[in-house]
């Protein structure tokens, strides 16, 4: 009896201890998860799978990566932060809401990124698809929604 009371007591305890990573960390990555939380592939599998049964966490899939956020950030938020936890597109965005430039030239972002002008053009590509950045042949390339995306980077510290 005591070993079952155990278990239970245990899995409580990594229950809330997931929760409590997911909730300091928006956007955590399961890798991230299985490293800091110490528990086994199967068993924080098992408890992630729950947790998202029981509306407690959100997973969202994309791209062959899980990426886990409280159940109170909305969708909208997830897809944004989806993007700022990815440090180049976050390198490209950050960059793009610098309040001293308008609008930044493809040479430019390639400049100040010190990317592969092929890289660069391919995660600006997604990022248009994704309508986090816009392109204007007068302008040059721009950032969508500038004050949610300033909003994000501060609340959730990315």
């Amino acid at each position: 009896m005591k070993v079952a009371a155990r278990k239970v007591i245990k899995a409580r305890k990594d229950y809330h201890t997931l929760l409590k990573l997911v909730r300091q960390n928006p956007g955590v990555h399961y890798r991230e998860l299985l490293r800091v939380s110490g528990l086994g592939y199967g068993t924080l599998e098992r408890q992630l799978t729950l947790l998202e049964r029981l509306s407690l966490l959100r997973a969202h899939r994309a791209g062959g990566f899980t990426r886990y956020y409280n159940p109170d950030v909305s969708k909208t938020d997830i897809e944004l932060l989806f993007y700022l936890k990815q440090r180049p597109y976050r390198e490209i965005i950050r960059l793009l809401l610098d309040d001293a430039s308008d609008a930044f030239t493809f040479q430019e972002i390639v400049q100040k990124i010190g990317k592969a002008p092929s890289t660069v053009s391919v995660q600006l590509g997604r990022l248009i698809d994704h309508k986090l950045v816009s392109f204007d042949e007068k302008r040059g390339y721009t950032v969508n929604n500038k004050q949610t995306i300033k909003r994000l980077i501060s609340k959730y510290k990315v």
